[in-house]
């Protein structure tokens, strides 16, 4: 069989055809199994070289409200309201993400025709530890119509509250930067400047101040990191 070629075993009138269909098919079978194995093989051994593993890193958000009452008097004097998360969030949660701040008043003198006195407010950053540099703070705000006062400090550096998409580490690596419990430790300070008005020139009654109501939110979070 050595000297004849494939298409005259085949083909050939000598010999039984059936044998030699039998032996070239298996030997086509088995090379085309082996081809076909590697092929797949290689490639799935070639895509896991190349696959790169990716977190998903995602925030679950808790606000602690606290509210303080003040009155501001215009004598000139500036009012200070303080304050400090209680020292359970730090432990309940992950981090401090930010602070938002909502100054409200009303006109409350009840003089007849006497228009929304003018305040000013302002969170000086120190006292406690925050990202004050956070292009997304609001620092300073005044209101001239009764409006609200809106305040917002970025607490946890970089944090926004968004997921966030890494593609090296492991969960427990891509979560700890996210674990430091001394952001938003000490004292936030919010300092209010009262500028008030009255329907007229003395001797009719005149407006000295107004009543300050500050809320406090606290906005932590819980962190989670997951392989996608």
């Amino acid at each position: 069989m050595s000297e004849n070629n494939i298409l005259t075993d085949i083909f050939g009138q000598d010999e039984p055809k059936m044998r030699y269909v039998l032996y070239y098919g298996l030997v086509i079978f088995m090379l085309g199994y082996h081809a076909t194995a590697y092929f797949f093989l290689n490639a799935e051994m070639i895509k896991g070289r190349y696959d790169i593993d990716t977190y998903s890193i995602t925030f679950t958000e808790n606000q602690s409200t606290e509210i303080n009452q003040a009155y501001g008097q215009d004598d000139g004097e500036p009012i200070y309201i303080e304050f400090e998360a209680d020292d359970s969030l730090f432990v309940t949660h992950s981090g401090f993400g930010y602070l938002m701040v909502t100054v409200s008043y009303q006109e409350t003198s009840q003089i007849p025709f006497d228009q929304c006195d003018s305040v000013s407010v302002s969170i000086p950053p120190t006292g406690a530890t925050a990202d004050w540099q956070n292009d997304n703070n609001t620092l300073a705000g005044s209101s001239d119509d009764c409006s609200d006062i809106l305040l917002h400090v970025v607490v946890y550096p970089e944090y926004s509250g968004d997921e966030r998409i890494e593609s090296e580490g492991t969960s427990e690596s891509n979560a700890e930067p996210w674990l430091n419990k001394n952001n938003g430790k000490g004292t936030f300070t919010i300092e209010i400047d009262v500028s008030a008005t009255s329907p007229g020139p003395s001797p009719t009654p005149q407006d000295n101040g107004e009543e300050i109501t500050v809320t406090w939110t606290a906005v932590f979070f819980d962190v989670t990191a997951e392989l996608q």
